[in-house]
């Protein structure tokens, strides 16, 4: 089953308005660079997803799935848990580095007033 084109253009579209948000985000300073690369990961296989519909085809009986677009669905859905994912793992982590910077601020406070004449 071949993919439908206005659903290609409308995927592909859709995926390069995005990359190129991507783009404007990075450039406004709004998004660091360190967390764009799982972001272009994704837009650059859907797009080579909906430029070529064999791959799609191909993923889809690979995986097991009745249609080419439900597979391009499940690559989408599987991206967007990498990155959230990744994202979890790095609250995690700036977390601990918060707690800790509060309490090295708690001590220095302490210390300062304890300091004073």
């Amino acid at each position: 089953m071949i993919i439908n084109m206005h659903l290609r253009i409308i995927l592909l579209v859709v995926t390069l308005l995005f990359f190129a948000y991507i783009i404007y985000m990075i450039h406004r300073k709004k998004l660091a660079l360190k967390y764009t690369l799982a972001w272009f990961l994704a837009s650059f296989v859907l797009i080579i997803l909906a430029l070529f519909d064999k791959l799609a085809i191909f993923l889809a009986d690979v995986l097991q799935i009745q249609t080419p677009l439900n597979a391009i669905i499940v690559a989408v859905f599987a991206f967007v848990l990498l990155i959230l994912f990744t994202l979890t793992i790095t609250i995690s982590q700036n977390s601990e580095k918060i707690r800790v910077l509060t309490q090295e601020v708690a001590l220095l406070r302490k210390e300062i007033k304890e300091f004073k004449p």
